[in-house]
């Protein structure tokens, strides 16, 4: 394939986002080494309680998702310290919709686009197991050192369902299980 994107699977496209994406890449002084990333946008989905009077459940209504109307881009910021010491990084909102690709420092692992190619062979993805804070700034900081440049879109192309209440979401372990040997137990007795 000649585009690389990768998403969140809970997103809303605006019409024509694919064409928009391939000629904003276009635009960057070298395309191949060019990622399109952010935090776009929520959107909500409609909800309505059960007949029965159980818990109110989220259902899509005719229509569907509520999708907002504003194309503001917004560009990946970093915010704070998680006790962790990872890095947290949050979207900011631009005042108006740019002329042009907006340069950022960080990469979203839920909205990026890319030639596929450089990226695939210069830097590829390695996932961590259980990292979920941390797999951003890791990858941001890769991309910088193979000679990437990040980029925000100069107008909103797809929104993303923030909240979790309607599904499950990644726990990792709070503490590794302990390791056994049998081997070595047997030795030392």
């Amino acid at each position: 394939e000649e585009f690389l994107l990768q998403i969140d699977s809970h997103m809303r496209f605006r019409p024509n986002w694919d064409a928009y994406l391939v000629a904003c890449l276009a635009t960057c002084p070298d395309p191949a080494r060019a990622v399109i990333t952010t935090y776009p946008p929520p959107y909500t989905l409609p909800t309505e309680p059960k007949k029965t009077g159980s818990p109110v459940h989220v259902k899509r209504r005719p229509g569907g998702a509520e999708v907002g109307r504003d194309v503001r881009p917004t560009v990946l910021c970093p915010s704070a310290f998680g006790s962790d010491g990872m890095l947290r990084q949050t979207g900011k909102v631009l005042r108006a919709k740019s002329d042009s690709l907006v340069p950022c420092l960080l990469w979203a692992a839920g909205f990026n686009f890319s030639k596929a190619s450089p990226l695939l062979e210069i830097a590829p993805y390695d996932p961590l197991p259980f990292l979920f804070f941390g797999e951003e700034i890791s990858m941001a900081a890769r991309l910088w050192s193979h000679g990437f440049d990040l980029f925000a879109p100069p107008e909103c192309v797809l929104y993303h369902l923030w909240t979790r209440d309607h599904r499950p979401v990644f726990n990792a372990p709070t503490a590794a299980p302990a390791a056994t040997n049998s081997a070595s137990a047997s030795a030392s007795a």
